[in-house]
């Protein structure tokens, strides 16, 4: 399996368990993705990752019980989850047809 950016800062999962391994500045997010990261913070910062668990299956309409395993939430799943219309969902697919193609044209 071929790693990526994320293995540079996120370690193994343990026991549920992820710790930043090494510290990553800002210079990629807006001051604007801060203030949201601040306020996603503020509102379940206190949480433990169960109580958290309980909130996203409760408060998040992509989130689909399942026996055991997992499944791959789509593009469209989640629009319409956050309220986009058939209109704006059609060109996100477009757009990450567009990245896939890109993505696998370049990343030889």
């Amino acid at each position: 399996m071929e790693k990526s950016r994320w293995d540079e800062f996120i370690s193994d999962r343990q026991d549920h368990q992820v710790a930043l391994i090494k510290a990553l500045g800002r210079e990629h997010l807006s001051d604007s993705e801060i203030d949201l990261i601040d306020e996603v913070y503020k509102v379940h910062g206190h949480q433990d990752q169960w109580q958290l668990r309980d909130w996203c299956h409760e408060h998040c309409e992509e989130w689909t019980p399942l026996e055991q395993g997992r499944e791959q939430i789509g593009i469209e799943r989640m629009a319409r989850a956050v309220g986009k219309t058939e209109e704006q969902i059609a060109r996100l697919k477009e757009e990450v047809q567009e990245i896939q193609f890109l993505s696998a044209a370049f990343h030889h």
